[in-house]
């Protein structure tokens, strides 16, 4: 009896300290599009926003911390509900249907049905010259409905300037939208369907995924490592920058956008402010300073003789 009571503690014990090794995300609901856009924004004040809206149902946005994967805190924006993100990983087919419309933005990129969409948008004005985030696609999808015609998908829309609603979360490199279909472990020997199911090139981003099956942190079967996105921006104008993710083709298996914490942001403008004249002797990028006329004098030292080629940036100031 001694015995056994002694490996029966031994066991009890390493238990204990196998559940205290490891953190599981959790995920709290929120509907407040300004505390959700506050938490994905960097706080150095190169970018302000307005206008904050959240669109979708009840317990499909809020916010996750303890992740497993880069930043351990941000957003999230679930076709099913947020609360359903946390580990361990012990359901293959995790799903709520929300019973709300899809999104006719994701419907013409993908050319299917959408169901349970969730979008978070504001409008933004940099300082610098461009805007980056960084986000990750996690989904129940994975790997059993991989090149199938049920692929969740998510995108960034950006309208403004020169983009018209255009969507800036591509697969990197390519111009592929981020789904199961595109970013996976690249073989479908695990479930029925076929390669044809997947559009060219969706086999060939197995760099860009994590498997998930038996983890710990989180629910999601599989997801993206940390991808970023960026454009670039005219400062001081306005652009609405829209996050949105949908079921694809039936409302089953829930899937999930995450944004990272703090690291929506603008990059400074490297620029040389300009009022009157200027000389420069190599590369400036220039800007408008304050209270000046649109109209300056460049003078450019050492450049003598006939047919010299000049290349001028400016940037609004």
């Amino acid at each position: 009896m001694k015995r056994f009571f002694t490996q029966f503690f031994g066991i009890l014990a390493g238990c204990l300290l196998l559940n205290t090794g490891f953190a599981q995300l959790s995920a709290t609901e929120s509907s407040d599009a300004n505390e959700l856009i506050e938490l994905f924004l960097n706080d150095n004040g190169n970018l302000t926003y307005s206008n904050a809206t959240l669109i979708g149902a009840e317990g499909a946005s809020g916010t996750y911390m303890n992740a497993d994967f880069g930043a351990s805190e941000g957003v999230i924006l679930s076709t099913g509900v947020v609360v359903d993100a946390a580990g361990p990983n012990n359901s293959m087919a995790t799903t709520t249907v929300n019973g709300v419309a899809g999104d006719d933005d994701l419907e013409q990129l993908t050319d299917q049905s959408t169901n349970d969409a969730v979008s978070l948008s504001a409008d933004f004005v940099a300082e610098g010259s461009n805007i980056s985030f960084s986000y990750l696609f996690a989904s129940e999808d994975y790997s059993a409905y991989v090149c199938s015609p049920f692929s969740d998908v998510m995108a960034v829309f950006v309208d403004g300037g020169e983009y018209d609603n255009q969507n800036i979360a591509l697969v990197p490199g390519t111009d592929l939208l981020v789904t199961s279909n595109t970013i996976n472990s690249g073989s479908i020997e695990d479930n029925i369907w076929s390669e044809e199911g997947c559009p060219e090139g969706g086999l060939d981003n197995s760099a860009y995924y994590v498997d998930n099956e038996g983890g710990l942190n989180h629910e999601y079967n599989g997801r993206t490592i940390s991808l970023e996105g960026e454009f670039t921006v005219t400062p001081g104008e306005s652009y609405t920058i829209r996050w949105v993710i949908a079921d694809g083709g039936d409302a089953l298996f829930d899937s999930a956008l995450l944004l990272e914490a703090g690291s929506l942001s603008s990059s400074d403008s490297e620029c040389t402010a300009v009022g009157g004249e200027l000389t420069v002797d190599g590369p400036t990028t220039v800007c408008k300073s304050d209270g000046i006329d649109d109209s300056f004098t460049l003078q450019v030292e050492g450049a003598e003789g006939e047919n010299q080629v000049f290349v001028a940036t400016f940037l609004n100031g």
